[in-house]
């Protein structure tokens, strides 16, 4: 049973939310006992007797309801009331509602200033651009309540986004492929452009750019919270969207801090990581191997030389006891008087011969191999 008392305790009205048999139910008016919310609200009496013909006896609970006079709104559709539509759209809108005292409860809709139907479901084509308005009154008689809808049509906007999950917790060393889609109303001319930037949370939000297409791949080698925007711009509008990220592992930073090193053989180098966790109750154990052969070093860095020509890969392990996290750099002992190179030649070179100015840089990604003269030329 639903009731619902004025101020002074007298009886508004109610309603049997069960049905019982009116000569097996009696109703002796006695609340003797409520329960009541922290901060004094009445929410339930009791108790009150069910006698029935074999003189046996029960608990009744009475939930006392606000008096709500207009109709509730119980679910609606879309449950965002906030909308971007592109032109052409089409959406079904829908309402469940519902009266307190069980009054007849009419609908109607709107879209903007016109009047739509009168059920608990709309279709609305939405073929004009800027801000729309659709909404739903529910009515008993005496009282209306109104859904609305705020609705911005557009003919370019962000439909989808990979990952949908804004809000990521990755692992270090994990890869992300990030990507837009987009709808806009195509007339054969109109291209969209896209920006892709990473932004370190930590460092002073700090931006780089990292893409120019409609999707971009990620590798999250640092511990920290970062920011991953993708935008799409056609015809000066724009739209964009934000992934919020924090990255964990128990590196935190490490260097140097390229991945790929070039360097003269017998130069000295150091090579190092920054736990994440540095308080005296945490304790990581190192581990470090050159191209997989165990090294005699159990520290966070150390300082070494490559005398020989070569190829090198150069890995710590990381452990609490717990988890292990792991980097490693490559990088090549080479003979900075005369070398060989790998060399991708652009599209935009009309000739075979150009300058290297500095003698010790490095071409990776090699399509075809080359060789230098003393003076740096191909």
């Amino acid at each position: 049973m639903t009731v619902c008392l004025a101020n002074n305790g007298t009886l508004l009205w109610g309603r049997r939310d069960y049905e019982f048999d009116s000569d097996t139910l009696h109703w002796p008016g006695e609340l003797n006992s409520v329960i009541q919310t922290r901060s004094g609200k009445v929410i339930a009496v009791g108790t009150s007797l069910l006698i029935n013909q074999q003189n046996l006896t029960d608990a009744m609970f009475v939930r006392l309801a606000e008096f709500q006079p207009a109709p509730q709104f119980i679910a609606w559709s879309p449950e965002d009331t906030t909308l971007t539509v592109l032109l052409d759209d089409t959406i079904l809108f829908k309402v469940r509602t519902n009266d307190q005292r069980g009054l007849n409860i009419s609908h109607q809709w709107f879209y903007n200033d016109e009047r739509l139907d009168n059920d608990t479901t709309q279709l609305v084509i939405f073929d004009e651009l800027g801000a729309q308005i659709v909404q739903c009154s529910a009515s008993n008689g005496q009282y209306e309540a109104v859904r609305r809808w705020n609705v911005m049509v557009n003919d370019f906007i962000i439909r989808s986004h990979t990952p949908e999950d804004l809000f990521l917790n990755l692992r270090r060393n994990t890869q992300v492929d990030f990507a837009l889609h987009i709808g806009y109303v195509n007339d054969g001319q109109r291209r969209p452009s896209y920006t892709w930037t990473l932004i370190d949370r930590i460092d002073q939000n700090r931006r780089a750019e990292i893409g120019l297409d409609s999707t971009a791949s990620i590798f999250f080698s640092s511990v920290g919270r970062y920011a991953v925007e993708g935008l799409a711009v056609l015809d000066g509008a724009r739209d964009s969207i934000t992934w919020e990220i924090t990255v964990h592992g128990l590196i935190r930073a490490y260097w140097p801090t390229d991945d790929i090193i070039s360097l003269q053989p017998g130069r000295r180098i150091t090579f190092g990581v920054a736990p994440f966790n540095r308080g005296p109750a945490s304790r990581q154990f190192y581990r470090w191997t050159e191209n997989s052969e165990e090294l005699a070093y159990d520290s966070a860095e150390f300082t070494t030389s490559f005398p020989n020509l070569g190829h090198y890969i150069l890995t710590v392990f990381v452990t609490d006891s717990v988890q292990i996290d792991s980097l490693h750099w490559e990088f090549a002992a080479i003979d900075s008087q005369r070398w060989t190179v790998n060399v991708s030649t652009p599209d935009w070179m009309d000739n075979s011969k150009f300058q290297i100015p500095n003698s010790k840089f490095q071409i990776r990604d090699c399509a075809e191999s080359v060789q230098l003269n003393d003076s740096g030329e191909v």
